[in-house]
């Protein structure tokens, strides 16, 4: 129903819809390191680079990244960055 400033109204048409929640993707694994998997003679402070991507328009990344000795299961000094 629409009304005006002089109290007059006319019916219209019911309208209706249904909404659905957006499906979110997870992202893609990241690709491309840099320095390389098992890469030797890097500097002690390297740049580190990578190459990840989210499905999902306007999605905001972020990553944790753990610095150890050797390949182990438990995380180390998480240094979590926005890439």
């Amino acid at each position: 129903m629409q009304k005006d400033n002089h109290a007059n109204s006319t019916n219209s048409p019911i309208w209706s819809f249904t909404t659905a929640q957006a499906l979110n993707n997870p992202p893609a694994i990241p690709s491309s390191p840099n320095p390389a998997t098992a890469a030797t003679g890097v500097s002690t402070s390297p740049t580190l680079s990578w190459s990840c991507s989210d499905p999902d328009a306007g999605d905001i990344l972020t990553y944790d990244v753990y610095f150890a000795q050797q390949v182990i299961q438990q995380q180390l000094l998480p240094q979590t960055r926005q890439h």
